[in-house]
């Protein structure tokens, strides 16, 4: 929940090989993830994205995820869940295009341990005549100062009232490598092995896509992201996001996303042991879609 705050400060000394090939190392990662994150726009095959619940500090902020820092980073990249890790609990609600059906909600805890930041939590989404839910477990872990990495295993029942109900299991990764202290950079994919829903009588793939961004903190507290979002049949979604604190307690939010064009605003406030999100997003043809969420951090 907590504003992203990349603090790690990497340092080699002359001489030293060990770290004169740790501090290479770390930029050679950064320039094959940033060749990569720009290639990955002129792909021709692409993936397809269903969020059963979109957070308020990420999908409502029509942000990409990939480098979510907080505990909503459940959501999207389960890596973001080891920065800064404490023992929370919170829920959300999402209102797309603000039509009761289509609405979502979601609760979760985290729970960090000596060997890995654990996650598990339920999101829930639609109506009685078609539902979706979907009961989540992660693992992330910092690997090194300039390294996180996560995964995520899914179990989602589907319910149609033509098909009755279905299941099947899912499994997300992401990683996000902070190359400086004002420089980092993320990517996830979610169900990449393309799992299928058997419907008795025909099949469907379930969504797949995948996700990066860089993140640039220019000064203390002001964060800047460029993101890509990659969709079956579909041109690649970029979005630019921009966080700022205006208070020590309360931090502004704004999005902006391509096909379709989209904008989005949004606000985070932190009340002792209690953070509030809450976000707006707008869509040209279909209208506004909101959510808002809370944490209650139990132990820092």
């Amino acid at each position: 929940m907590f504003a992203l705050k990349i603090n790690c400060q990497f340092r080699h000394e002359n001489g030293n090989p060990f770290s004169l090939l740790l501090h290479s190392s770390r930029f050679i990662i950064s320039f094959l993830f940033c060749f990569f994150f720009f290639s990955f726009l002129s792909l021709s095959v692409v993936f397809c994205q269903i969020q059963v619940f979109n957070s308020p500090v990420d999908g409502i902020m029509v942000r990409s995820g990939a480098m979510s820092g907080d505990a909503w980073a459940f959501f999207t990249n389960p890596a973001g869940t080891a920065h800064n890790p404490v023992l929370a609990a919170g829920a959300g609600y999402e209102s797309v295009f603000h039509l009761s059906k289509l609405s979502s909600r979601a609760a979760f805890a985290v729970y960090p341990s000596r060997y890995g930041v654990v996650s598990g939590g339920f999101s829930q989404y639609g109506f009685s005549s078609f539902n979706l839910q979907q009961y989540s477990i992660s693992f992330a872990r910092e690997m090194a100062p300039w390294l996180r990495l996560g995964i995520k295993g899914t179990r989602m029942v589907r319910y149609q009232q033509s098909y009755g109900n279905h299941g099947i299991f899912l499994m997300d990764a992401g990683l996000q490598i902070m190359p400086s202290s004002q420089f980092a950079i993320g990517f996830f994919t979610a169900n990449p092995s393309r799992q299928i829903w058997d419907l008795d009588n025909h099949t469907e793939y379930h969504a797949s896509y995948s996700a990066a961004s860089i993140l640039y903190e220019p000064s203390s507290g002001l964060f800047l992201e460029l993101g890509v979002i990659k969709e079956m049949e579909e041109d690649a979604v970029v979005n630019f996001s921009v966080e700022a604190p205006v208070h020590q307690q309360v931090n502004l939010r704004g999005g902006v996303s391509s096909a379709p064009f989209r904008l989005a605003f949004g606000a985070g406030l932190e009340w002792e042991m209690i953070r509030f999100d809450a976000g707006i997003n707008h869509h040209p043809a279909l209208g506004y879609s909101s959510a808002f969420g809370i944490v209650y951090v139990i132990k820092r």
